[in-house]
């Protein structure tokens, strides 16, 4: 079992105004599979805090790993890691997860997301990139007025290799939770309900959208899923 260990900060990246890039330096090198996220636990204003962050870097480099960061309202350890400088120390273990890429990868590829839900799809690429995969990698980014546009901003141009096809849609009343009509839902992922879906975001979200894409005829066992937290201890933005 893992236990926790220290990290360095050694590097810091800000996109945007709330999210950040760390680059940690770990005390022992561990393994991880892309997708799989780390433990944090650290004392912050007296109070031990624990929180999970999904390392969207390359398993190949075990050196060094990022993490992506949000500090939105009322996240305590999201706001305590971005006060952190580089040279600073925190706690954490892992690697866990079981939202991993199969071994045998079809000649298409679906990445569905919400928000901070593009993390594990990043270390994907990551991966895809370095085994020179020649498939098509379809992107579909659900994100809220304040959550920035990351992939076309600031990570594609890490990814020029891979054929991806990426499309943003902005979250409303009707898809916020994932509760895409049957009609909408066929006309997204036309022609893609025989390939791998991936999903991950809000815990909603991804819970309604698998239940229709199911119904719309997509393979039960071609759908895998990643959480990040529950609706209600997460506050909506404006």
């Amino acid at each position: 079992m893992a236990t926790y260990q220290f990290g360095t900060i050694t590097g810091k990246r800000h996109l945007g105004d709330s999210l950040v890039v760390l680059t940690i330096q770990p005390e022992q090198l561990f393994n991880w599979q892309a997708g799989q996220f780390i433990v944090t636990k650290n004392l912050i204003e007296s109070i031990e805090q624990t929180a999970d962050y999904t390392i969207i870097s390359s398993p190949s480099n075990m050196e060094t790993f990022d993490i992506l960061v949000e500090n939105y309202e009322g996240s305590v350890v999201g706001k305590w890691l971005h006060s952190l400088a580089e040279g600073s120390k925190m706690q954490f273990k892992g690697a866990k997860g079981r939202f991993v890429l199969p071994e045998n990868l079809s000649d298409t590829l679906v990445f569905i997301f919400r928000e901070i839900g593009i993390a594990p799809f990043l270390a994907f690429l990551h991966v895809l990139k370095e085994t020179k995969y020649d498939g098509k990698v379809y992107m579909f980014a659900f994100n809220g007025k304040k959550f920035e546009n990351l992939f076309p901003k600031y990570f594609s141009s890490n990814f020029g290799e891979l054929d991806i096809q990426y499309k943003e849609f902005g979250l409303n009343e009707e898809n916020n939770e994932g509760k895409l009509p049957s009609k909408e839902i066929k006309a997204l992922f036309n022609d893609l309900n025989e390939v791998p879906v991936f999903i991950a975001g809000m815990s909603e979200f991804v819970k309604n959208l698998r239940t229709r894409l199911i119904r719309t005829g997509f393979k039960k066992d071609s759908i895998y899923r990643e959480v990040f937290g529950w609706k209600r201890t997460h506050p909506k933005r404006s």
